[in-house]
């Protein structure tokens, strides 16, 4: 529930240094909510475990989920926030203040999707986002971050040509923009086949990008996905019938 003015592009010392010091799932607890079906609901209503919606008992809610159509089943620290809303708008800063959290929080994310796995078969895979000018976008300079604290390759194998955007686009417009934007990188076709795949994206909202680019590196070689995002968003209503959310609202400012 939205419980104060966002907290944008600005986190404060005190709560960064604050988010730091907390142990791996409360660092996640702290900074979204996690995803549940609200108390009073439990009969009619089910969370889904792909795609991490709350829908009613008696909808084919399989049907229309396309996380779950795809075979796949999201990775994610929770509901967005305030706090994940800003986090997010540090990783579009050239000197982004938070990477180090950030990354700290996807390698939380990562680690159980890949315990036991031989690195060397394994690849971190970002999803593009918006051009920005020949340099690194902030997901892609994450990825990199992180793929440095695992041992694990980055491969950036999927570019877009960008012709719109999918912020704010309807679910059928998304999917229309994967399928005519993004592709695979021919020259990185080898690092891709045959490798799990740890697609990582900054939020998930209608799930057609994810689902999208998913099935781009499946069609690729790929062995499997596994889908890796910051948060995913819910509706306000939903929130607001939660006993207990993530922070919207700084209290040092």
């Amino acid at each position: 529930m939205r419980t104060g003015a966002s907290l944008g592009a600005n986190i404060c010392p005190e709560c960064l240094a604050r988010l730091e010091a907390l142990p791996d799932l409360e660092l996640l607890r702290s900074i979204a909510t996690e995803p549940r079906v609200p108390s009073g609901f439990e009969t009619s209503h089910r969370l889904c475990d792909s795609c991490l919606t709350v829908y009613r008992a008696d909808a084919r809610h399989e049907r229309v989920c396309v996380i779950s159509r795809a075979g796949l089943r999201i990775a994610v620290a929770g509901w967005t926030s305030g706090l994940t809303e800003a986090l997010r708008a540090d990783l579009r800063k050239e000197a982004p203040g938070a990477a180090g959290l950030l990354a700290r929080v996807f390698k939380i994310l990562v680690s159980p999707l890949i315990e036991g796995s031989d690195h060397r078969s394994v690849g971190l895979v970002p999803v593009p986002m918006a051009s920005s000018g020949g340099s690194p976008s902030g997901l892609v300079r994450l990825v990199r971050r992180l793929g440095e604290r695992l041992r694990i390759p980055v491969v950036e194998a999927v570019e877009r040509s960008k012709r719109g955007s999918t912020r704010g686009s309807v679910a059928q417009e998304r999917e229309r923009i994967v399928e005519e934007e993004y592709s695979i990188v021919a020259t990185r076709l080898p690092e891709i086949e045959g490798r799990k795949v740890l697609l990582i994206d900054d939020m998930i909202t209608t799930g057609h990008t994810m689902s999208g680019v998913a099935r781009l590196l499946l069609s690729a070689g790929a062995a499997l996905i596994l889908p890796v995002a910051l948060d995913r968003t819910a509706s306000r209503r939903l929130l607001q019938r939660l006993a207990s959310v993530a922070p919207d609202r700084c209290p040092h400012r």
